[in-house]
């Protein structure tokens, strides 16, 4: 099994004043440009939830990749207000496309949740857009797919990329905590998901903490 991966976020926590549905972010000032034309993508990360109980009443963005104003390029991992977790990607041939979970797919609360989402246009006949699950004990699980027929991911390089956020707001947080954020420009099987996951568990002791600020430039690699 070989594969590479780009830049990884050390874990930051990240509430929000809930009056105001504003919270920080980690972000890169510029997105790759390389990433713009891509034909696969991979996105891993965790999270856990400050709320006990629901969700709070505002978007929810895990990771926003080069999104454009007019909603016509990017790449985002968001919960919505029912707790369903969206995998978002645009193409110049097809406009958006959307994965969805169900509103209990991704529940838990106030435990480190691992999550993955890769597509792959070279796929054909099959779902090629996947939305995976983990946990601290628990292997990688396919959630949900779907078959798209995109053929590149449309990407804007001069927008910023955010974790924990949208992408130029902070309107959107996550109200909890986030961890080991990488990216993959290929599509990573179910297997190589599970490497990752189990390579970078969270440590709750031992983790550093950022609100904000630069991550650095992203170096996206192929296998």
């Amino acid at each position: 099994m070989a594969f590479q991966q780009a830049n990884t976020v050390f874990s930051f926590q990240n509430s929000f004043n809930g009056s105001t549905n504003r919270g920080g972010r980690v972000k890169v000032s510029e997105t790759p440009s390389s990433l713009n034309g891509s034909t696969a993508i991979t996105i891993t990360g965790w999270y856990k939830t400050n709320y006990a109980t629901i969700p709070q009443d505002h978007n929810q963005y895990l990771v926003d990749l080069g999104f454009s104003a007019g909603a016509t390029a990017g790449v985002n991992i968001v919960f919505d207000t029912s707790n369903r977790l969206k995998f978002q990607l645009y193409s110049a041939v097809d406009g958006k496309s959307t994965l969805s979970t169900t509103e209990t797919d991704f529940d838990d609360t106030q435990v480190w949740v691992f999550f993955a989402a890769t597509y792959d246009s070279a796929v054909s006949g099959e779902n090629n857009m996947k939305i995976y699950k983990g946990g601290a004990a628990d292997s990688v699980a396919l959630i949900t797919g779907a078959e798209l027929t995109h053929q590149a991911i449309a990407i804007t390089p001069l927008k910023e990329f955010a974790i924990g956020n949208a992408s130029g707001s902070n309107v959107s947080p996550v109200d909890g905590d986030m961890d080991n954020i990488r990216i993959f420009n290929s599509a990573l099987t179910q297997e190589e998901l599970e490497a990752v996951r189990a390579s970078a568990v969270p440590e709750p002791a031992t983790v550093a903490w950022v609100t904000t600020g630069l991550i650095g430039s992203l170096l996206f690699r192929r296998r």
